[in-house]
């Protein structure tokens, strides 16, 4: 009897080989930065019947010039302005400055890690601010982007 594998064995794991390597290249990252002064930023990618995965990976944003400078958890405005500027967000039950994201339907939370099926069609990223009101935000997120299915 030979001790060497037979061409069947060897064609079966290579096939097996084959197989792996393609499941994991489904989770295929997308490295994206979203701008603090721009609207609704187009991720290209269409999330219908996906579950979307965000991870923040580097930079800070500000809603005012930079003297709030946050991340993409945002933060709790000041008291004497969070009466009057909290209901005047995107997202008004969202931290000022905090990266939100919307497709077809409301607008909703991400922060620095995300992991839900957001909705139907392409996937939108911002900053959460009053909309009318971008034009003074400076900085930048850095953030990774996957879909599963």
């Amino acid at each position: 009897m030979s001790s060497k594998p037979s061409l069947k064995t060897l064609i079966f794991i290579i096939c097996i080989v084959m197989l792996t390597s393609c499941r994991g290249s489904r989770e295929h990252r997308i490295p994206l930065e979203i701008a603090a002064n721009a609207s609704w930023v187009d991720t290209g990618v269409d999330v219908t019947n996906k579950t979307v995965h965000i991870k923040y990976v580097s930079g800070t944003w500000s809603n005012d010039g930079g003297a709030h400078a946050c991340d993409g958890e945002g933060f709790i405005p000041e008291s004497n302005d969070f009466r009057d500027l909290i209901p005047k967000l995107i997202l008004s039950n969202a931290p000022l400055g905090a990266l939100i994201g919307k497709t077809t339907g409301a607008p909703f939370f991400v922060g620095n890690t995300y992991e839900d099926r957001p909705g139907e069609g392409h996937l939108f990223l911002s900053i959460n601010d009053k909309p009318d009101s971008l034009d003074d935000n400076t900085g930048s997120l850095r953030i990774e982007l996957w879909v599963t299915e």
